[in-house]
């Protein structure tokens, strides 16, 4: 995850939200702190808590800003893309 993710919140919440963003997907300060200095990524239920906060699809938010990469299964993540109509599978290259 990169910087864009954490200034697409910013433009997306208000100054309150932000302050208050551990409180909101149900993390404590100092984890969130770490999942923004990146030595820590996002569990998926607080993809899905984020998900809620900014009305964005959290396979969405997953996809486009690989949260939760270092935290979720491919497993999980596979259930989650099927339980929205979707399917992800391996792709296998020989070169």
């Amino acid at each position: 995850m990169d910087n864009s993710f954490w200034d697409y919140l910013k433009t997306k919440l208000t100054v309150t939200e932000f302050e208050n963003l551990a409180n909101l997907v149900g993390c404590p300060a100092r984890r969130l702190a770490w999942i923004k200095n990146g030595s820590s990524d996002f569990s998926l239920d607080e993809i899905h808590k984020l998900g809620k906060l900014l009305n964005r699809n959290s396979l969405d938010l997953i996809m486009e800003y690989s949260l939760g990469e270092g935290n979720i299964s491919f497993k999980e993540l596979r259930q989650l893309a099927a339980s929205q109509g979707y399917e992800i599978k391996l792709l296998a290259h020989a070169a």
